[in-house]
């Protein structure tokens, strides 16, 4: 993670990781419609 926040700049490795959960939440409430 902490590679991640450094490609994104600005956030750290914990905001990003957040940030990715709820994206993946919001896919997956898409998928199952």
């Amino acid at each position: 993670w902490y590679n991640v926040a450094r490609a994104v700049g600005g956030k750290t490795a914990e905001e990003v990781k957040r940030h990715y959960e709820i994206l993946v939440q919001d896919v997956k409430h898409i998928e199952n419609g």
